[in-house]
């Protein structure tokens, strides 16, 4: 400040011992002081804060999400997460479901992308309605569309979340395809045996 005659804010907490022994967190501002109509500095006004509070929460918060990303990489269940239906983390079962080689290569895209086309505007008014009221979904069907074209069918279940400290909606989903096709396949075996036997009556 000194040299440069420019206020100095110090953007990353310094960490200082107090009398009684406690560790403190301060952020400070540096600002150069002069006289009325002189040139030369007459000084520094230096004005630190207490940050301790603040800087707790801060790593409060990551030690949280570094544990929720542990937890749900181990997940059997697919796991994604998703602001304004862009995708923001997807756990490996995920990107497998939909039939991504690795969960990067699903972040950063549109989860409509997944979704079949008459069915976007539902799921996208949903979506911000829920990060609104901040709620969710119950479990339900619905189909989404792999990367290669194809269709599966999925478990969902929607609840709203703070990622990285922004709203965001957490969407769990089981896939489902072979149950759902095994119960098609029977109920087409039943009716084609209703008509048959109607027909021999």
């Amino acid at each position: 400040v000194l040299q440069s005659g420019k206020a100095l804010l110090r953007t990353q907490p310094t960490l200082l011992l107090a009398r009684d022994g406690a560790e403190r967190h301060v952020a400070s501002t540096a600002a150069p002081m002069r006289n009325t109509g002189a040139e030369a500095l007459a000084g520094v006004v230096v004005v630190v804060s207490d940050v301790s509070q603040a800087f707790r929460l801060q790593h409060a918060q990551r030690e949280s999400e570094r544990r929720y990303r542990m937890l749900v990489e181990e997940s059997p269940v697919g796991i994604l997460v998703h602001r304004d239906l862009m995708l923001l983390y997807v756990n490996p079962v995920a990107a497998r479901t939909l039939g991504a080689s690795s969960p990067q290569e699903l972040l950063g895209r549109s989860l409509l992308e997944h979704i079949l086309v008459h069915r976007r505007e539902i799921v996208l008014a949903r979506a911000r309605e829920y990060l609104v009221r901040r709620s969710g979904m119950g479990p339900m069907e619905v189909s989404y569309l792999r990367l290669d074209g194809s269709t599966i069918e999925a478990q969902v279940q929607s609840s709203y979340m703070e990622f990285e400290g922004q709203p965001a909606i957490q969407v769990t989903l089981l896939d489902v395809t072979e149950r759902v096709q095994a119960q098609r396949a029977l109920r087409e075996s039943e009716e084609n045996l209703a008509i048959t036997l109607n027909s021999i009556g």
